[in-house]
């Protein structure tokens, strides 16, 4: 998907069409975000690691990865791994990391481990700690987002997810 714009959660949700054996192309970036839409809307990421966990828990671990990669990408394809690692979705860059191997884009996440180590090597789940972190920091991740947009993980989520469709209708009704 050379030139793939990721747009907002709410920008999609006015174009989104559930989830269809044969999606066509204008649609693929909004069955992305159709996916994990339902574990979107139930994630608690401003009260701390304990609560986020409970709150996303009911949802398949094929749900968790393809929701902490779409936000990676999304992130990054939007103001690049400063952005992600300074966002209150930087949380979920561990799983964005585990989720990139699962689904077979083993490069996309050796360089989110590059994007790691220069955010301090294991970045923290709390966003305060975090951005006192990047800001004392400054690393500079130009050559990662470049390589990020070149691999298009993306592309590698989307076939994860037709492959896995029963892991994501279980919590979307729309998905059937």
């Amino acid at each position: 998907m050379p030139g793939f714009v990721v747009q907002t959660p709410s920008a999609l949700a006015r174009i989104a069409k559930p989830i269809t054996a044969a999606a066509e192309p204008a649609q693929e970036n909004a069955d992305l975000w159709d996916a994990i839409r339902p574990l979107n809307d139930a994630m608690n990421i401003a009260e701390g690691e304990a609560e986020y966990r409970a709150s996303v828990a009911r949802f398949s671990d094929e749900q968790q990865a393809a929701h902490a990669i779409m936000w990676y990408v999304s992130d990054v394809q939007n103001g690049g791994h400063w952005q992600f690692f300074y966002n209150s979705t930087g949380m979920l860059w561990e799983a964005a990391q585990k989720g990139l191997r699962r689904i077979g884009a083993g490069k996309a996440a050796l360089t989110l481990s590059g994007a790691a180590l220069r955010a301090g090597g294991s970045p923290p789940f709390d966003l305060g700690s975090r951005q006192s972190l990047m800001k004392r920091l400054s690393p500079k991740f130009a050559d990662l987002d470049a390589e990020i947009s070149e691999l298009d993980p993306l592309a590698a989520l989307q076939a994860y997810i037709d492959d896995n469709r029963s892991a994501f209708r279980a919590a979307n009704p729309n998905n059937a």
